[in-house]
């Protein structure tokens, strides 16, 4: 089977998001990486291209977000910036259709909660408590 266009374009669109994937133009690719496999998987479900469409999505998505992961673990000094894109990674990926990894809901809370203590710099402890209250209940976790 050869396999059609948009999805070697898709393929090369998340083959650059990797490389650049804290800048403007890393976003980009992998969104229309994405959207380029959800329009394969769209033309025919139930298709071989659409087989390796959705598989193809969820070793990036998995993969991304284990450098998202691994980004937000092991550097406790990224900075707002760092942390905004690395929120706009996620989301990027949360709209598409494939299946989020099980701790994708902590690793958004975790990139919120460090956005938060950069953002409420300067205020006191109470007013981060009460946006860390509302961040508990918008993610049904009472642990935040």
């Amino acid at each position: 089977m050869t396999e059609p266009g948009d999805l070697r374009t898709a393929r090369r669109h998340l083959a650059k998001a990797e490389t650049m994937l804290m800048s403007e133009d890393g976003l980009f690719h992998l969104s229309e990486g994405l959207a380029l496999l959800e329009s394969v998987i769209e033309r025919d479900p139930g298709g071989e291209s659409a087989s390796i469409a959705r598989n193809l999505g969820q070793t990036y998505t998995a993969r991304i977000y284990g450098r998202v992961r691994a980004g937000v673990d092991s550097d406790p000094g990224l900075s707002e910036p760092e942390l905004e894109r690395l929120f706009a990674v996620v989301r990027v990926i949360d709209d598409a259709c494939f299946d989020l990894p099980a701790d994708s809901g902590d690793l958004k809370v975790a990139v919120v909660r460090r956005l938060v203590d950069y953002y409420y710099e300067g205020y006191s402890q109470a007013d981060k408590e009460i946006v860390y209250r509302q961040l508990a209940e918008l993610s049904g976790d009472r642990n935040v």
